[in-house]
Order: C-alpha cells, then sequence, then structure tokens
C-alpha cells in the first residue's frame, strides 16, 4: 500500500545524510554546488510533501492548496535545472518534471487522489543525483 507521508520522510531523510556527507567529503566549491542543490532538493521535498497534504484536503473542494504546490514544485525545478550544468541532475528533473504532468492535469480535473508514487520516487532520485 502507498504511503505518501511516507515517502516524504523518506525524501526529507535522503536530503539530511547528503547535507551531512556532503560537508564532511567534499571541497568547498563543490561543497557549495552541492549545499545549493541540497537546499533544493530539500526544498523540492517539502513542496511534494505540501503536495500530499493538499491532496489528501481535497475531497472537500480545496484545489487550490494543491495548484499552489504543484506551482512551488515548478518553481523548484525550474531553479535546479538553471542552476546546474550536470546532465544527470538535469535528467533527474525532467524525469520529475515529466512525472508530474499526469498530477497536474488530475488535480485541474478535480482528482483528489492522482497517482503521486512516480512523482516521489523521481523527486528522490533528484536528491540523490545532488549526493556530490
Amino acid at each position: 500500500m502507498y504511503r505518501p507521508m511516507a515517502s516524504s520522510r523518506r525524501i526529507a531523510g535522503t536530503v539530511a545524510t547528503v547535507l551531512l556527507t556532503c560537508t564532511v567529503a567534499v571541497g568547498c566549491s563543490e561543497l557549495d554546488k552541492g549545499i545549493d542543490c541540497v537546499q533544493t532538493a530539500d526544498s523540492l521535498a517539502v513542496s511534494v510533501a505540501k503536495l500530499e497534504k493538499a491532496l489528501s484536503s481535497t475531497e472537500k473542494g480545496d484545489h487550490a492548496r494543491a495548484q499552489q504546490a504543484m506551482d512551488d514544485i515548478d518553481a523548484e525545478l525550474t531553479e535546479l535545472r538553471d542552476d546546474t550544468e550536470d546532465s544527470e541532475l538535469d535528467e533527474a528533473v525532467g524525469e520529475l518534471t515529466v512525472t508530474l504532468h499526469p498530477v497536474r492535469e488530475a488535480v485541474t480535473k478535480g482528482d483528489s487522489s492522482p497517482n503521486l508514487r512516480p512523482a516521489t520516487e523521481a523527486a528522490t532520485e533528484v536528491v540523490k543525483v545532488c549526493t556530490p
């Protein structure tokens, strides 16, 4: 059974681990780049959690929060895409973007329970790629 909040906690835990590893394992310039990537990936994980929470409350007809969470995710993906020259990260961000299209479409149509598993898995991959 898919548990959306558990995946958010897993993403957040991965982000924290990456940040700690990053500070110990790399030099200053790579550290700065890695921290920027990890911070953005952390923001992304928070936005995915907000999306999950908003979707769980959309049964009451409140799709505005879900739309806002989707907009936040789009902004964070744009930031990641613009701030990197890493092809692996570009690929992971692209995959996450693709997995979010059906979610946005479902939310727009009023679906309160779209399948978020592909998006949360893709978000986890973005966090992994941000590991220096």
